[in-house]
């Protein structure tokens, strides 16, 4: 089964639009390709330690 090529590309337009990297590496031995992507690490969200804080809209993003 053919494919239409774009995978690679439609994955690099995605990896690149979060800030993200993509390369094609030689594989071990030499034999194959590694494609290693690298995206950037951000801040978990930071969650209500109980209902109170949902109440009086102090949690974050409130």
């Amino acid at each position: 089964m053919a494919g239409t090529g774009l995978g690679l590309s439609i994955c690099r337009g995605f990896i690149e639009a979060h800030g993200g990297r993509i390369v094609a590496l030689d594989g071990p031995q030499g034999v194959g390709t590694t494609i290693a992507i690298t995206l950037p690490v951000t801040a978990m969200p930071t969650v209500a330690e109980d209902d109170e804080d949902l109440e009086d809209g102090s949690a974050e993003g409130n």
